[in-house]
C-alpha cells in the first residue's frame, strides 16, 4: 500500500520538506526539517535527496539532549582549541580528546592512511579499560576502496547497534534502480562489517573522514563498548567538526610544504653558486648537502652532473646510479614528465635488473641547476618489525556462491618484519 507523504506528515514539516528538496546542497548533505511528537516520542525529521528522490528520517530525540546554544559554545570551544595546534600529531591529539568528550564514546582513534593503503592509528583517547591500538597498523582491505569512496561523499556513519537487526526496504512498483541510502543515518551493515565489529568487542560505532584535496587522507573511528545514539544536535556538531578539522590539518601540511619549499629555495641558492668550478662548488656542497639530508629524512644525498657525482651519507656507486638516470630519463620521456620529481619506495620492484644493495627509496629530482642532471635522496631499507592490529594476512574462504574474504577474529598486537 502507497500513500503520499503529504497526507502522511503534518502541513508545516510537508512545507519544510519541499523547501529543502530545492536546497542546493541537499544531494550531499541531510537537512533537519523540524520536530514530529509521535506515540513513539519526539522525532527528529531530516531529509536528503539521492537520484531525484526525496529520502525522510525520524530520528529519536534524546531527553538528554543538549540545546542548540549550548552545543555550540561547545564546538566554538573544541575548535579554538584544535586550531591552537601547529603541527599534524598536536592537532590530532587535541581532536581525539574533544571528540569523545563531546561524544560519549568510550574510544576515538585517529587512523592515518599510508602509502600502501595501510591504517595507522596515530592519536587516541580512551577510557581506562578499553583497549588501546595506538601505533598500530590496520591493512588496506580493512578499508577497501569502494567503502573510501563512500566516505569521501559521507561526511559522517554512525551505527548505533553493531547487533541490529538489517530491515528490507519495503518498494512499490517495478523500479529497477535500488535506492541509495549513503548518507542515510539509519542505512543497514553488510555482514562482513558487523562480524568486523563484533570481533574487536566494539557494539556501536562511528566515523568521521578526514578529507584533504579530496581525497581521504584518514578517519576518525569511535568506538563504544555497549549500544549507543547520539542525539540529531551532536551529530551535527560532530559533522562540522569533521569538516573544519580536515581544514585545519590541510593547512597546516600546507604551511609545512611551503616552509619546505623555501627551505630549498635557500639551499639551493646556496649551493647552485655562479662560481661553477670544482674549488667553488666543493666550498658549499659539504655544508648544503648535510641540511639537504636534514629537511627531506633520507640516508644519503647525491647530486650527479656528466663528469661527476658528489655524495653525502649512504649513496650507491655512481656507476649504479649513472644507469638508474638513464633509466629515469627513458621512463620520463615516456611521460613526458621530465621536470617533475620522481619518488618510489623499492628500487627492486620499479627496476629489478639493479643493485642497490642496501638502499631502497628513492626521490630524483631532475635538473636541478643547469649543467646538472638530478638531486638524488636516498632511503636505507626500513627493516623494523611492524605492529599490526591482529594478523593481516587475508583469510579467504570458498563458499558455494564465490569466494569471501573473513575479517580479523583477533586484533591483539601483531608483529611481522617489513623489508
Amino acid at each position: 500500500m502507497s500513500a503520499n507523504f503529504a497526507d502522511l506528515l503534518p502541513s508545516d514539516i510537508v512545507h519544510e520538506c519541499r523547501n529543502a528538496a530545492g536546497h542546493s546542497t541537499i544531494a550531499h548533505q541531510r537537512e533537519c526539517v523540524g520536530r514530529l511528537e509521535t506515540a513513539a516520542g519526539t522525532k527528529d525529521v531530516f531529509v536528503h535527496k539521492k537520484h531525484g528522490r526525496l529520502i525522510i528520517e525520524f530520528q529519536p530525540v534524546s531527553v538528554e539532549a543538549e540545546v542548540g546554544v549550548k552545543i555550540l559554545d561547545r564546538v566554538q570551544r573544541i575548535h579554538e582549541r584544535v586550531a591552537k595546534a601547529e603541527t599534524v600529531s598536536a592537532l590530532l591529539e587535541a581532536a581525539v580528546d574533544e571528540l569523545r568528550l563531546l561524544s560519549g564514546f568510550d574510544r576515538v582513534n585517529a587512523y592515518r592512511f599510508l602509502s600502501d593503503d595501510a591504517g595507522e592509528v596515530v592519536a587516541e583517547s580512551r577510557l581506562e579499560g578499553v583497549d588501546s591500538f595506538l601505533g598500530l597498523r590496520f591493512p588496506a582491505f580493512d578499508v577497501p576502496q569502494a567503502a573510501r569512496l563512500l566516505y569521501s561523499t559521507t561526511p559522517i556513519r554512525i551505527i548505533p547497534s553493531v547487533a541490529a537487526e538489517q530491515v528490507v526496504v519495503a518498494k512499490t512498483g517495478s523500479e529497477e534502480e535500488p535506492l541509495d541510502l549513503s548518507l542515510a543515518i539509519f542505512r543497514g551493515v553488510v555482514p562482513v562489517h558487523v562480524l568486523y565489529l563484533q570481533n574487536m568487542g566494539v557494539k556501536a560505532t562511528l566515523s568521521l573522514p578526514i578529507i584533504i584535496d579530496n581525497n581521504m587522507w584518514g578517519l576518525f573511528a569511535f568506538h563504544h563498548m555497549d549500544e549507543y545514539m547520539l542525539s540529531s544536535e551532536v551529530l551535527s556538531a560532530l559533522e562540522i567538526l569533521g569538516g573544519s578539522i580536515s581544514m585545519m590539518l590541510n593547512a597546516i601540511q600546507q604551511q609545512q610544504r611551503l616552509a619546505r619549499l623555501q627551505e630549498c629555495t635557500r639551499l639551493v641558492n646556496t649551493l647552485f653558486v655562479p662560481d661553477d668550478s670544482s674549488l667553488g662548488f666543493t666550498a658549499y656542497w659539504d655544508t648544503a648537502s648535510k641540511e639537504l639530508a636534514t629537511l627531506i629524512s633520507c640516508d644519503g644525498v647525491g647530486l650527479l652532473s656528466e663528469g661527476r657525482f658528489d655524495v653525502y651519507g649512504l649513496c650507491p656507486p655512481v656507476s649504479m646510479v649513472r644507469d638508474l638516470a638513464s633509466l629515469l630519463n627513458s621512463d620520463n620521456q615516456l611521460s613526458k614528465t621530465a621536470e617533475e620529481p620522481t619518488a618510489f619506495d623499492s628500487v627492486a620492484e620499479k627496476y629489478p635488473t639493479l643493485d642497490f644493495g642496501d638502499t631502497a627509496g628513492v626521490l630524483a629530482i631532475p635538473t636541478p641547476a643547469l649543467s646538472y642532471s638530478y638531486l638524488f635522496f636516498f632511503r636505507r631499507s626500513a627493516g623494523q618489525a611492524v605492529r599490526w592490529a591482529g594478523s593481516p594476512e587475508k583469510d579467504i574462504t570458498q563458499e558455494d556462491d564465490g569466494f569471501r574474504l573473513n575479517p580479523r577474529a583477533s586484533f591483539a598486537e601483531y608483529q611481522s618484519s617489513n623489508q
